[in-house]
């Protein structure tokens, strides 16, 4: 990851959003996620001359435009957490077939990560594989979300588990560290045996205490037809026993690939809407397409939520 990458993420922010309802609703608009339905108010009304500068809510001045004041009888900031798949199906190794999965996730990462930042939530991570890998808790502040990246970047270099991963015991952990109605997003390319199958119960517990966004990564490598003629290449399975061997990939069995993984996409959306929630699909290596891409998922969700 290169201080370019780093200059991007920190001049595109994502106009994040929370599906959970305030109690009270009140005037301004919250591109936020940082209210929860947990907040109550004895009363809001607009700034006017003479009001206390203390109590004006600087959050919905930065992030609406709108000054309010705001008499809170009791408050707390919703937490953001990104919970992201460093399984070896996730990891970058040498002879890798899907190269470009790797640096997705940590595109996605960073986009994320300044977003909160841009807007004054906490943000965590959660990094899993077959373990609990790494946690960190929800704070504030650009060198946090700089520390983060940096664990990312030295654990990227080979100091993960090579594994699967344990989607119950990842998601029985955040069931106890995370507060409610935080906002997590769970990053992963799903491939893991347990998403073969009817998965939307095991997802139900996360989905009821938060505000869950699966995020798919795809290589773009699955989304358009690149071979125009036959290839020799040697890949490594990095979950399974480590073999490395040469395949002979034509056209043909890429396209195969491709039916196969869009109908397990399709098999995820189906569980997914089980639940009553949308998964955002990432298959670029593009900071500015991934940007679009959330920034649209995102537009949709706060019209859905006005109507």
């Amino acid at each position: 990851m290169s201080q370019e990458d780093f200059n991007h993420y920190k001049k595109n922010i994502i106009p994040l959003s929370s599906q959970e309802k305030l109690k009270n609703i009140f005037p301004g608009e919250w591109d936020s996620i940082y209210t929860g339905g947990g907040i109550e108010f004895d009363s809001v009304k607009p700034f006017e001359p003479g009001d206390d500068l203390k109590e004006l809510d600087f959050h919905t001045l930065v992030q609406s435009g709108e000054e309010e004041i705001i008499h809170r009888k009791a408050g707390r900031q919703m937490k953001i957490f990104i919970c992201a798949d460093f399984s070896g199906s996730m990891q970058r190794f040498e002879k890798m077939f899907f190269p470009s999965k790797t640096k997705i996730r940590e595109i996605v990462i960073g986009l994320l990560l300044f977003s909160a930042w841009k807007i004054y939530s906490p943000v965590g991570l959660c990094s899993f594989n077959g373990e609990i890998n790494k946690f960190f808790i929800a704070q504030h502040g650009q060198s946090y979300c700089e520390k983060i990246l940096r664990w990312i970047i030295t654990n990227d270099k080979g100091s993960t588990s090579n594994g699967g991963i344990d989607v119950q015991k990842t998601l029985a952990f955040l069931l106890r560290e995370a507060p409610t109605q935080s906002l997590i997003f769970f990053i992963s390319d799903f491939e893991d045996h347990v998403f073969e199958g009817d998965f939307a119960n095991l997802l139900r517990p996360a989905v009821g205490k938060f505000d869950l966004i699966p995020v798919i990564i795809r290589d773009p490598l699955l989304k358009k037809d690149f071979l125009k003629s036959p290839v020799r290449i040697t890949v490594r399975d990095n979950e399974g026993d480590k073999r490395v061997e040469e395949i002979y990939l034509t056209p043909q069995k890429l396209k195969r690939m491709q039916e196969i993984s869009n109908k397990h996409l399709l098999h995820l959306r189906n569980n997914f809407r089980q639940l009553g929630i949308d998964p955002v699909i990432i298959d670029s290596n593009s900071i500015s397409r991934c940007y679009e891409i959330f920034t649209d998922f995102f537009q949709i969700r706060k019209f859905s939520r006005r109507h």
